[in-house]
């Protein structure tokens, strides 16, 4: 080998050895991106079946009116969500709340259907729980728009009815409003905003 190859040798050698290190870096950074990417798609799946099939009587539905069986008879059915909360930074990012309302068969002493709230809470590694005494919710308004449910402790509910997934307003004694989303698409919302990397 001439000397005045060596140098070229030398240069060829550190191109490749610089390619293979690049290409690398460039492998392992896709495949950290992929995991990450995966680990925040696993964030926005629910732990539970968000469900918005509360009906409502009176209203229409598929062309017909849904017609309670009692006068005081609200509302059929559930609505399972997420409780998000109005300040997102206040929002637990290892903590998911989840609530039901269930609209029972059960009337209060006005003759009013009475509404049952179950509390599910899920952290990491454990698999959801529900507490198995609900809160109970007391017919205070009923309108064609909204129904306004309230408790003992002065909670109250505010249910829109005019969507195919109603909207829930809570606000307890203190004023602190939650929303609880029954769209999964407001909770992939949701999910996105707390977990932004």
């Amino acid at each position: 080998m001439k000397l005045s190859e060596r140098p070229k040798l030398k240069l060829t050698l550190i191109i490749i050895i610089t390619i293979i290190v690049t290409a690398m870096v460039v492998s392992y950074s896709s495949q950290r991106q992929a995991e990450v990417d995966e680990y925040y798609r696993y964030l926005r799946i629910p732990d539970i079946e968000l469900n918005g099939t509360m009906l409502f009587y009176g209203n229409t539905y598929g062309g017909e009116v849904l017609n309670a069986q009692r006068e005081g008879q609200v509302a059929y059915g559930e609505l399972v969500g997420f409780v998000a909360l109005s300040n997102i930074e206040d929002q637990p990012k290892n903590a998911r709340q989840y609530q039901t309302i269930v609209a029972t068969n059960r009337f209060d002493e006005r003759g009013f259907q009475i509404f049952e709230l179950y509390d599910t809470f899920k952290m990491p590694y454990v698999s959801p729980q529900t507490f198995d005494e609900p809160t109970l919710f007391y017919v205070a308004d009923n309108n064609a728009r909204e129904l306004l449910l309230t408790n003992q402790d002065g909670w109250t509910i505010q249910i829109q009815k005019q969507s195919l997934h109603p909207r829930v307003t809570s606000t307890d004694a203190q004023g602190d409003q939650s929303y609880l989303l029954t769209d999964p698409s407001d909770f992939e919302d949701v999910m996105e905003r707390i977990h932004q990397p």
